[in-house]
């Protein structure tokens, strides 16, 4: 069984070095995670065990990151929930963002507050304000922007804005 593990991550590793600027690399991401994730699940040294958890995370993780709306992203966090491995705050808000980009407001909103507030402050007003509680959005909005307005991305800067300025007349 361990070899044909080897001779797949082999065909996927060699698939990610030849066509790195492609999707065919960001599919082979995918599939290794998968590949690492199934080997841990049949292996017994609990030292090969962690290193392939971690592995299939690693990889998991690149193909959120080449295509967070990629076919497969809720699948790789899925796959990542399900390893059993400890999360990082960077892990918690790249899963939020798969969750945030899905509508799924409550995972994004407890993955949110596992991360850096300096990274997840836009997303969790974004996400208060969905669900009614606009003074909430607003008093986030209020105290990290000024500190934290250039630790986000340029869309998710106009989305916050745009929402608090939607709000704000309404003072509520």
């Amino acid at each position: 069984r361990n070899k044909e593990y080897n001779k797949a991550e082999k065909v996927f590793n060699d698939i990610r070095k030849s066509f790195e600027d492609s999707e065919y690399k960001t599919a082979a991401s995918y599939y290794l995670g998968v590949i690492n994730a199934q080997y841990a699940k049949d292996e017994k040294n609990t030292n090969l065990l962690f290193s392939k958890k971690s592995k299939a995370k690693q990889y998991f993780e690149e193909y959120l990151k080449d295509a967070p709306d990629g076919r497969l992203a809720n699948e790789c966090v899925n796959q990542i929930n399900s390893l059993g491995i400890p999360l990082n705050q960077q892990d918690y808000f790249l899963i939020g963002q798969i969750y945030f980009k899905n509508n799924d407001y409550k995972n994004a909103y407890n993955s949110f507050n596992k991360s850096y507030m300096a990274s997840s402050w836009a997303y969790l007003s974004r996400i208060y304000r969905k669900n009614g509680e606009y003074q909430k959005s607003m008093i986030l909005f209020e105290q990290n922007y000024p500190l934290y307005s250039k630790n986000i991305d340029e869309d998710n800067l106009q989305a916050v804005i745009e929402a608090y300025a939607m709000q704000y007349p309404k003072g509520a």
